[in-house]
């Protein structure tokens, strides 16, 4: 493949093989020898620079240089050619080898040797072998002047007949045709170097061994096939006769062959992905110099890797899938500037990723599934109105794309058209939409209200103010970074594991309803540290979804520090969240400082009742803010047969009952069987989860058993002191046993 090659000057590929070569784009060889090769076809024929050919020994019986004017040498022995035309030639021929031609005859040799011109210096010519024996060299090629530059082997001896015989056109079936005869008289308006041809006249009389030309017209529907001559077809639109014939343009049905056209460049390595419905579905491509290549499609990826001969490559057959996805500067760039689907309608899967196109037409694709024309970044619109079984379409990437229709593909499982100009889009008719990405568009507003299936929804670099995402219930993961909302309601996405809001105009977030994300990201809402201590304190616990799903982020699950209209968070209460086994991008404790409210709450307990109190003698309820600095009093209630063994703030015991708040405070009471009934001692032991940990407060002899929530038993022993056991986040049954005391308690470890 030399295709790429267009300053090539020479070209040597003789004596192996090779069977096809495209030549094509290689219009500054001056000298090329394929001799003794497997080629069946050449074609130099735009090849004007041209000076030395070299075909000998190979099976082609065509060989067009009449446009050749600088050729000075041809070898071309042994073939099976009939006929050359030197007429263009600018007297440059010197050396012609075409010993061993056998189906020249001495009429087509004559009519060679009119087209060609006096070298003016000592030329050579060889036709053995090739039927010249009767041809007159001398009358036709030297004009009987002894003084002609041309050496020639055999000069014939004329006898040869040369007077006019008669063609005889017959009708023909699929269209018309005129056979075209050769002018050879001079004329001082006539170039002689340039080929002139008059209509066969109705006396159908041409000179016996020069070159005809067919000239047709086709009716819809056919294509020409050839000329058939005395019976035999003539693959060609010229042919030569000896004797009086008859001949009929033949024409044919048009192949239907399904066909996809890529516009390439030449010499371009190239991979085509291909599938069929069926398996051992044959394919020919045609990687751009009319040879067709065999191939086999199937119902899985067959990957072809080929470079391209010309600027177009022609993919045949009952080809259904489609991928030439490019990665330029990193992997395969096919560089296809345009696709041509109109000879294939059939078409499910079209992948044109990254490649040059400025359109694409898939109006009769009425089975296409799946779309992705994204990073042709000339595309200015698409139109797949008439793509209804659509489910994938991917379209990103197109700058100055900015409107879509969509309505017309119910079926619409996934849109991804981020980086476009896209302002507005109608999404009422997507309802079964499960991805939809329209990052860094125009929007400002989107309706998503419709969509009960959409697990991912991105829409970060917008304008959008709201967004309704109540029926969203299957939202997984929700990125609406550099927006301008100020409210964001996500208490109906109770399975949504990652979110992103960042640089938004947020009032504040409840997250509470949302215990299985593990990823968010608030940074840049401005918020003041009373709004993220709200922010906090309503987070669920964080849940580590699995190495796979952790590990396609950063450690960082939290992010809410720095950056442009930072959060006031060394001002705020971050322990509330790191409480949570959050990980946030904020290494350091807030001060608690920026907020002069502060949440209580009660931790549940069992075999009593808490209250809280503030000075005015009202209930503080557990989740609610009071101001910091005030005291606070703790009402514990055991119930009968038990009584208050501890009482603490965030840890701290409580004097008296009172306690001041200085921060968030956690108030933890324990209950346990009182120590005396009617003068009998009894039993004191209790138990409370902690970070991590359970603890267990004993002054005697107590058997203490732990229980996982699957109902398995995680420690049994006999404790004498108070002893501290480590446990993973979760929630346990302790009971606690001495003689027939039994205390049983329900502990959240965080």
């Amino acid at each position: 493949n030399v295709a790429a090659n267009t300053e090539l000057q020479s070209l040597s590929i003789g004596h192996n093989d090779i069977s096809t070569i495209g030549l094509s784009k290689n219009l500054k060889l001056l000298s090329l020898n394929v001799s003794k090769t497997k080629l069946t076809e050449l074609d130099v024929s735009k090849m004007e620079t041209l000076k030395s050919l070299y075909c000998d020994s190979i099976r082609i019986n065509r060989l067009e240089v009449s446009g050749l004017k600088w050729l000075q040498t041809l070898s071309a022995k042994a073939c099976d050619l009939e006929f050359l035309d030197f007429t263009a030639n600018y007297f440059a021929l010197r050396y012609l080898y075409l010993q061993g031609n056998k189906n020249f005859t001495p009429q087509s040799l004559n009519f060679m040797y009119q087209t060609i011109q006096d070298p003016n210096r000592t030329g050579y010519m060889y036709v053995k072998d090739s039927n010249g024996e009767t041809a007159d060299a001398e009358k036709y090629l030297m004009f009987n002047n002894p003084e002609s530059h041309w050496r020639i082997d055999v000069k014939g001896d004329g006898t040869c007949s040369m007077a006019e015989v008669v063609i005889t056109q017959k009708p023909a079936i699929g269209g018309t045709y005129k056979v075209m005869k050769r002018d050879m008289v001079y004329s001082p308006d006539k170039s002689a170097f340039e080929r002139h041809y008059n209509e066969v006249g109705s006396d159908g009389k041409v000179v016996p061994g020069s070159i005809l030309c067919v000239r047709y017209t086709a009716e819809e529907g056919k294509q020409y096939k050839g000329i058939m001559v005395n019976g035999k077809l003539v693959q060609d639109t010229l042919f030569a006769v000896t004797a009086d014939a008859e001949v009929k343009a033949v024409f044919e049905e048009q192949q239907d062959e399904r066909c996809i056209t890529l516009t390439v460049p030449a010499g371009q390595p190239s991979t085509y992905g291909i599938g069929a419905d069926n398996d051992n579905t044959p394919v020919k491509i045609d990687w751009g110099d009319g040879a067709l290549k065999e191939y086999t499609a199937k119902t899985s990826w067959t990957f072809i890797d080929g470079t391209t001969e010309g600027t177009q490559v022609k993919i045949y057959g009952d080809v259904t899938y489609l991928n030439c996805e490019s990665y330029p500067d990193y992997a395969t760039d096919n560089k296809i500037s345009a696709i041509d689907l109109t000879k294939n309608n059939k078409m499910k899967y079209i992948d044109m990723y990254f490649n040059q196109l400025k359109a694409i037409d898939v109006t009769n694709q009425a089975d296409l599934l799946y779309l992705d024309v994204s990073m042709n970044e000339e595309i200015k619109s698409i139109d797949v109105t008439k793509c209804p079984l659509l489910l994938q379409l991917k379209a990103y990437g197109l700058g100055t794309l900015n409107s879509i229709d969509v309505k017309n593909n119910p079926e619409l499982q996934l849109i991804n058209m981020k980086n476009t100009a896209l302002k507005d889009i109608d999404l009422s008719n997507n309802g079964k939409l499960i991805e939809l990405n329209l990052t860094n568009c125009k929007l400002t507003e989107i309706n998503v209200s419709n969509m009960p299936e959409l697990k991912q929804l991105h829409l970060s670099n917008n304008a959008i103010k709201s967004i309704d995402l109540k029926n969203n219930t299957k939202l997984l993961d929700f990125s609406v970074m550099k927006n301008k909302l100020t409210s964001l309601d996500l208490s109906k996405n109770v399975l949504l594991e990652k979110l992103d809001a960042a640089e938004n105009t947020l009032e504040g977030l409840d997250l509470s309803a949302n215990t299985a994300i593990w990823y968010i990201d608030v940074r840049g809402n401005k918020w003041n540290a009373c709004q993220l201590n709200d922010f906090y304190y309503a987070l669920p616990k964080y849940v580590d979804p699995g190495e796979e799903a952790s590990g396609s982020t950063t450690p960082t699950k939290l992010w809410i520090a720095f950056g442009a209209n930072a959060n006031d968070v060394e001002h705020s209460e971050t322990l509330l969240a790191k409480a949570k086994l959050w990980v946030m991008n904020y290494t350091g404790n807030g001060d608690g400082t920026g907020c002069n409210e502060a949440y209580i709450t009660i931790l549940p307990c069992e075999n009593g009742e808490v209250a809280v109190k503030d000075p005015s003698d009202k209930v503080v309820k557990s989740g609610t803010k009071v101001q910091k600095n005030t005291e606070l009093t703790v009402y514990a209630t055991p119930d009968s047969g038990y009584e208050v063994v501890s009482m603490k703030a965030n840890g701290q015991d409580i004097t008296d009952k009172k306690f001041i708040i200085k921060q968030a405070t956690e108030v933890a009471v324990m209950f346990s069987l009182a120590s005396s009934i009617n003068g009998t001692e009894r039993v004191v032991a209790t138990a409370e989860g902690g970070n991590h940990k359970i603890n267990i407060y004993t002054n005697s002899p107590v058997k203490a058993t732990v229980v996982g929530a699957n109902g398995k038993i995680l420690f049994t022993d006999t404790l004498s002191a108070d002893t501290t056991l480590g446990f993973p986040a979760g929630i346990y049954i302790v009971t606690l046993q001495n003689g027939t005391d039994t205390v049983t308690h329900k502990l959240l470890v965080r």
